[in-house]
């Protein structure tokens, strides 16, 4: 098409052919801004930064629009080509009003320009005075005896659109990007960036030929067509036939269409913000095609059901509002509409036309946008220029947006609000952040910044905020989050990987925090990414980790929120103290578009919940086993099961992993330099004689079935019997009393005496030396232990171990809570 409508002159030529052999380039360049700009796995900062290029939502500003093809309708699209392509001009009409949306939220009803309206058309001015100004340095450089073939991946342009090498932390004021002529480089050099400028700008200009792209209805969901973008845009163009490129270059060759195309959003390139008003007038055009769009959606892709009158309906989504969202409501299940997979015929008939028409559109104005840029340059001379004079681009570094700093820096700039403490946003100089730092200052009119430097830093995944969740004790969000990533055990097909190698163990990651707990995750990633997997695992089950829907791995990660806010009241009073405000991450990782990383938007969801009813969900702080219900025929004669307990009890059951806090649990421990294979062999161990100048072996008559050393050695109910025969002879001798280390002790006494003592110490070693035993005890948090079996009336405190456990749980919550790690 270029040859088309370049001019027929040898200059014009050689420009047509400039283009058209560097084509597969061009088109690789144009989806850069998605995989590698928008790409999660690219820097943070790059990626936020470069979300709202993407989009544009004049419903924002000027309302939604009537039904299309009235009056009103065509009165909106009047209004959205009116609308000032200076984006100072647009910021100051706009800027903090209110969202014209009903769908907003209350707390974002408060425009910020940047991030509600979208700025695709002034982040292809920005491009398109780049171009022109390479071109422009190009032609400076005719005549040059300098011809050089650049090298390497990147264009060898040191400009200030270049990142600096030395992390994003020098990068957090980038330089505006205007074009650095140097005399220095060869002119093949402002050539080669010519084509990668060429090649990005082209995805914007795409984008907003879209019908549903320069929309705040991005995906159909006002109309229940939930998930048409896509299938639109990716799915449907994906399956149709080779002859699509020959179809839609026929057209864009039509000198007719190209003058209709013009007609409808061409302007003046070269005036001040001509090209944002092009991509203005491109919106405004291509939400007119919107309704033709849905409307073949409805009639041939969506799946229909046939009603019991025989009448078809079409299985459409839910209905939203307009600027409401399906990621604004977490508890509900928004599936998609149910549409034909793209590949039916009658799918790929119906949509062909408006796809070639609107692909035929986006290419005429991108060639007519090149164009104009090589001749605002004063029409460079290409004709020395082969297919293979540069090399091919297989990246292209960032360019930061920087149309309007002014407005940036407005937009982030808010009025001290008396209801909140000062110091939330309080400057830190620049040069003091973090390479993933977002500072207390940029937070915009009506947000705050959880930020690590104050105590809002608590809301962080990072923060020592330690709770249970089911019945396993974790020092913070952050360590929960990447223990999912590590094996679960030796069968854990990521333990059998070949060539892998796990340098921290799942229970260790559990407890670590902040970055400690982030750089072990930093290495499962690795891992996962050498395995070409994308799930974790919780409990055996496997959840999609990299995930843009609200699936298992972020309500996972939502109910282990909820535990922290429960289980750390500091957490939830000042989470309800933050009000209205818009809680923004301070860090740019989290601003990535998955659910499950944007806690803070988990967080005020939250806060309308404790706002709304003051109630929290069902908590799963502790395993529902331990309560699970056990059939009256299978108890055992001793026993009170698990069901027995009241509101706020657990018994503390041998039918689970609770028994471990039973005396009759084989959780050896060392004491006095001996080996005991329980408490409970421990215990009835000092009812036998210590040797035989003991007076319970002198005692005539009385036969030990055991020996002291071979009781110490037994667990359970063989260590119980054992005791049951020696306290035989205690009464057939009349005695009241045990030994440990010759001492005599009382046995069965009221007091906390030296017989309790004892049986206390050696259940704090059988803690100390058994860390399961630490952990399940943790994992109890607040409930009141009860024992599995029948006790007698008045039993002495030696005989209540639940108490006593209770009691040896306070002080060690409090040791745990209160030291660091």
């Amino acid at each position: 098409m270029l040859p088309d409508i370049a001019p027929s002159t040898d200059a014009g030529k050689a420009f047509a052919r400039f283009f058209t052999d560097r084509s597969i380039a061009l088109g690789h360049l144009a989806y850069i801004p998605d995989s590698s700009w928008r790409n999660e796995a690219g820097e943070a900062r790059i990626s936020a930064m470069n979300i709202s290029n993407h989009y544009f939502g004049p419903e924002r500003l000027l309302g939604f629009p009537a039904s299309p093809g009235g009056p009103a309708f065509q009165e909106f699209l009047n209004k959205v080509r009116q609308l000032p392509a200076d984006y100072r001009e647009l910021t100051d009409l706009y800027e903090g009003k209110e969202n014209a949306l009903p769908g907003v939220p209350a707390e974002k009803k408060k425009l910020l320009l940047y991030e509600h309206l979208g700025t695709t058309p002034w982040r292809a001015q920005e491009l398109y005075d780049l171009l022109v100004s390479a071109f422009t340095c190009a032609k400076q450089k005719e005549g040059q005896d300098r011809r050089t073939r650049p090298t390497g991946i990147y264009p060898p342009v040191e400009s200030p659109f270049r990142e600096p090498h030395d992390g994003l932390g020098a990068a957090a004021n980038p330089p505006l990007p205007s074009y650095v002529c140097q005399s220095k480089l060869p002119r093949e050099s402002d050539l080669h960036a010519a084509v990668v400028l060429a090649g990005v700008l082209a995805h914007f200009i795409g984008d907003q030929g879209q019908p549903y792209h320069p929309t705040a209805d991005y995906d159909g969901w006002v109309t229940g067509n939930g998930g048409i973008h896509a299938y639109f845009e990716s799915n449907v163009v994906r399956v149709l036939d080779e002859r699509l490129s020959s179809d839609v270059l026929e057209k864009a060759r039509e000198q007719k269409f190209r003058r209709q195309v013009w007609e409808n959003v061409g302007t003046d390139t070269d005036s001040p913000f001509g090209v944002a008003r092009l991509l203005i007038n491109m919106a405004a055009d291509a939400v007119s095609h919107k309704s033709a769009v849905r409307q073949i959606d409805d009639e041939v892709a969506l799946i229909k059901t046939r009603q019991s009158d025989g009448t078809l309906t079409p299985r459409k989504s839910a209905s939203l509002e307009w600027g409401d969202y399906p990621w604004r409501h977490p508890e509900a299940a928004f599936k998609e509409a149910e549409r034909l997979p793209a590949s039916t015929p009658e799918v790929m008939r119906a949509f062909r036309p408006i796809v070639v028409e609107r692909l035929a559109t986006s290419a005429v104005v991108l060639a007519t946008a090149w164009l104009h840029a090589w001749q605002a340059a004063g029409s460079p001379d290409l004709s020395d220029q082969s297919p293979i004079s540069l090399p091919y681009p297989l990246d292209a570094p960032f360019i930061w947006p920087a149309f309007d700093r002014a407005a940036l820096q407005r937009s982030k700039q808010s009025e001290p609000d008396s209801r909140y403490p000062a110091h939330w946003w309080e400057p830190v100089r620049e040069e003091k952040g973090q390479w993933w730092e977002i500072l207390p200052q940029e937070a915009g009119p009506g947000e705050v910044v959880l930020s690590k430097r104050n105590e809002l830093g608590v809301f962080s995944n990072f923060a020592r905020t330690p709770f249970c969740f089911h019945g396993r004790r974790y020092l913070s969000v952050e360590g929960f989050w990447y223990m999912l990533a590590y094996p679960e055990g030796a069968d854990d097909l990521r333990m059998q990987h070949p060539g892998i190698e796990w340098k921290h163990t799942r229970e260790e990651v559990s407890q670590l925090i902040a970055f400690e707990a982030k750089e072990a995750g930093a290495l499962a990633e690795e891992n996962m990414r050498a395995m070409g997997i994308n799930w974790v695992t919780f409990e055996g089950q496997r959840l999609k980790y990299w995930f843009r829907e609200k699936g298992d791995h972020y309500r996972l990660i939502v109910k282990v929120l909820w535990e922290k806010v429960r289980q750390n009241p500091d957490v939830q009073e000042l989470l309800l103290s933050t009000g209205d405000l818009i809680l923004i991450p301070d860090n740019f990782d989290s601003l990535q578009g998955l659910p499950a990383w944007r806690y803070f938007d988990i967080y005020m969801q939250f806060r309308q919940t404790l706002k709304q009813s003051g109630e929290f969900p069902p908590s799963e702080r502790y395993p529902s086993h331990w309560w699970a219900p056990v059939p009256e025929k299978d108890k055992q004669w001793w026993e009170v099961l698990p069901q027995g307990a009241g509101p706020g009890e657990v018994i503390v059951s041998k039918r689970n992993e609770l028994g471990i806090l039973s005396n009759f649990a084989p959780t050896a421990f060392e004491f006095h330099g001996r080996h005991y294979a329980s408490v409970e062999g421990f215990w009835q161990m000092m009812l036998y004689p210590e040797g035989p100048d003991d007076a319970r072996a002198r005692f005539l008559g009385l036969t030990w079935a055991h020996t002291r050393e071979g009781v110490s050695q037994m667990t359970a109910f063989e260590a119980k019997q054992a005791g049951e025969l020696a306290e035989e002879n205690m009464k057939k001798m009349g005695i009241n009393w045990v030994t440990f280390n010759g001492k005599r002790m009382t046995y069965r006494t009221a007091e906390k005496g030296d017989h309790y003592r004892l049986i206390v110490e050696t259940m704090q070693e059988k803690l100390k030396q058994n860390p399961e035993v630490r952990r399940i005890l943790l994992s109890t948090g607040d409930l009141v232990l009860r024992p599995d079996h029948l006790q007698e009336p008045n039993s002495p405190p030696a005989w209540l171990y639940n108490k006593i456990w209770m009691e040896i749980r306070s002080e060690l919550q409090k040791t745990t809570t209160d030291k660091p790690r």
